[in-house]
């Protein structure tokens, strides 16, 4: 989540306990002026005492509230449209998943050492357009050409080795896939 959705939250918390506090103080209230005054003679006590208004101003508190609630969560209607012209390359990556990538040669092992690889070129691509083809006895595509590093990220962890069922290692297969 990030500081802007955290915000949202909790302003839109600060709705129900705005309204819990209102009504504990109105009960409160209501609680207080009976056992100062009987009910009627309130109005010729106290005259300028309107419930309706004290209403009110806690409704209009309560809206405030959850108008900026809805202000921090900066909603968006309607599009616009934006051409964006970038210059980059289509980097395609294919990573072995066979069984020998679990070889410990290198810490922790030979895949994890090539996620972190991996990871280590995504931070610096610029406007580069990366996909990612895992392969193994035969090999797909985890995720097609995208400028959406986070989605590239999230498809990179979820590659193990065993996730394609055929063994072996079919580089002209993937080399095909990439193609």
């Amino acid at each position: 989540m990030q500081w802007r959705e955290i915000t949202a939250l909790g302003a839109l918390a600060l709705v129900p306990l705005l309204l819990a506090f209102f009504a504990w103080s109105f009960r409160r209230r209501r609680r207080d002026l009976a056992r100062f005054v009987d009910t009627p003679l309130l109005t010729i006590v106290a005259p300028d005492l309107d419930p309706r208004r004290r209403k009110a101003r806690a409704a209009l508190s309560v809206l405030a509230a959850a108008s900026l609630a809805v202000a921090l969560a900066g909603p968006m209607w309607g599009f616009r449209w934006q051409e964006v012209r970038s210059e980059g390359i289509d980097l395609v990556i294919a990573l072995d998943t066979s069984k020998s990538m679990l070889a410990t040669d290198v810490a922790p092992n030979r895949l994890a050492r090539a996620k972190l690889g991996i990871q280590d070129l995504l931070t610096e691509l610029g406007g580069d357009r990366v996909a990612l083809i895992p392969f193994a006895g035969t090999s797909f595509v985890q995720c097609p050409l995208t400028l959406d590093r986070d989605a590239l990220r999230e498809s990179l962890e979820a590659i193990e080795v065993g996730i394609i069922p055929r063994g072996g290692t079919n580089l002209p297969g993937a080399i095909g896939s990439a193609l």
